[in-house]
């Protein structure tokens, strides 16, 4: 102090002015390692005045809180994307992606949407109840567990106040239900499903399926079949005869597992979808009617030859045995004019008795095969990709969606998916060359959608089909 020439009073008012303690001051002292001396001849040499120090320090602290601050947030932040991997892997293992899921990429789970979710049974066991009625008046008659489900999901909402379930649709072996999330959720769409399936297996283990509640009994004491359904209904019994055991699960497996790994989700995007949807989800009953009425209209069939292709096939098979078949097929340049004329002559040779064939790939197509559809004309679908794999545990309850389902229902439509090789096969490129170029790669939409145009023809020209089994 003696060697600063100040008195103590003066120290005193400066460090007030600076607004620091003894303690502080001496401590950041110590943490520059240097004296009082040292510290004012600093000050003397920058020519700074005690209210210039203050200024300084002021923005030095400044500065330091908001890097503190921002060195926080990318803490909380790393913390919070920590938890969601988390939260991410044990949905993982147990909402494995199925090769029919849909999972929107980059789409926020968590926020405002509209989604459809698709939950199946295990094995796609009827447990949830039976199909009534016929074609016109079909509904589902619920088992207790099929109450029980549909009563979790009206309980969504209580879990989560942020979501309002729009309708539901209980099916003897899956359930549809539309979820409106009207605010942002604490966690992703998927933990709430994993939530309700959470419920479902307490509900299943309170005894929802016979044991123990006596109330809650699927079937009644001393029917030692154990049929899930009357007798007389071969297609819906749950275990097959010669199956002693019948039992749903294994002695001492508490897992007691109800459904299938993972969920499929639709996201509502455009206007009018949610109509559609919720149509889509009433309508099942009435459509399963009609599949159980027609199964050979809706059975996939593997390695069928068409014209020397292996192909894949769904619907009125015989429509690829009719002797007169024409190729649809329109330019992407075709003005509206002129689709409308070429489809005025497609309508015409349908009322004579033309079978056609299209890829259905430029909105020229697509008209005409809308058109011939409506007037209820038979037509030949080919589809790049559309069936699900042959080894997919989903594939033997598969079915077309919306207007090609009630086509495929009256008998007016055959899917064609050819074998994907079929594409690269060299009599095909040479034919697709001159109409794209060599550099166009094979596995553009350009080269497939004329390739397609290529086999449609070969099919019409040729198109008996055999090995069908």
């Amino acid at each position: 102090m003696k060697k600063l020439d100040i008195t103590d009073a003066e120290h005193r008012t400066r460090m007030m002015q600076l607004d620091i303690t003894d303690a502080e001051h001496r401590t950041w002292m110590k943490r520059l390692d240097i004296t009082d001396a040292e510290h004012r001849t600093r000050m003397m040499r920058l020519d700074i005045t005690d209210a210039e120090h203050r200024t300084l320090i002021q923005k030095r602290r400044t500065l330091i809180q908001k890097r503190r601050a921002l060195i926080l947030s990318h803490t909380r932040k790393d913390r919070m994307e920590k938890q969601n991997q988390s939260v991410d892997k044990q949905l993982c293992r147990r909402e494995t992606k199925h090769s029919m899921r849909r999972r929107c990429s980059g789409w926020d789970y968590s926020g405002r949407g509209i989604y459809m979710i698709t939950l199946g049974v295990e094995g796609r066991r009827p447990l949830l109840g039976r199909l009534e009625g016929g074609e016109d008046d079909a509904w589902i008659k619920l088992t207790d567990l099929g109450i029980a489900v549909a009563q979790e999901i009206e309980s969504i909402s209580n879990y989560y106040p942020q979501i309002r379930v729009l309708c539901k649709q209980v099916m003897p072996d899956h359930v549809h239900f539309v979820l409106y999330v009207q605010e942002k959720l604490p966690v992703h769409i998927g933990k709430v499903i994993w939530g309700f399936k959470t419920g479902t297996k307490r509900v299943l283990c309170a005894g929802a399926l016979g044991v123990p509640e006596e109330s809650s009994k699927l079937w009644e004491d001393g029917n030692n079949d154990r049929k899930l359904w009357e007798d007389g209904n071969n297609d819906h019994k749950l275990w097959e005869e010669g199956n002693n055991d019948r039992k749903l699960w294994e002695e001492g497996n508490n897992d007691r597992k109800l459904w299938e790994e993972g969920y499929n989700d639709r996201i509502l995007f455009h206007k009018g979808q949610l109509d559609a949807m919720i149509q889509y989800i009433y309508d099942n009953p009435r459509r399963l009617a009609i599949k159980r009425a027609n199964p050979e209209l809706f059975k996939i069939r593997q390695n069928i030859q068409i014209a020397g292709m292996p192909c894949m096939i769904l619907g009125n098979r015989f429509l690829a045995d009719y002797p007169i078949r024409s190729v649809i097929q329109c330019s992407r340049d075709l003005r509206q004019a002129e689709i409308d004329e070429k489809k005025a002559a497609c309508m015409a040779e349908a009322a004579n008795g033309t079978i056609h064939i299209s890829g259905a790939i430029s909105e020229g197509e697509k008209q005409i095969c809308r058109a011939l559809r409506k007037a209820g004309y038979p037509l030949i679908i080919l589809l790049v990709e559309g069936f699900p794999p042959a080894d997919s545990p989903i594939a033997k309850y598969y079915k077309p969606q919306g207007v090609y389902f009630e086509a495929c229902a009256a008998g007016n439509l055959l899917l064609v998916q050819p074998d994907k090789q079929i594409l690269e096969r060299p009599d095909i490129v040479e034919r697709v060359i001159p109409q794209v170029g060599r550099l166009v790669p094979h596995d553009s939409k350009r080269y497939r959608f004329v390739a397609m145009n290529i086999v449609a023809h070969d099919m019409s020209s040729d198109g008996t089909l055999t090995n069908i089994h």
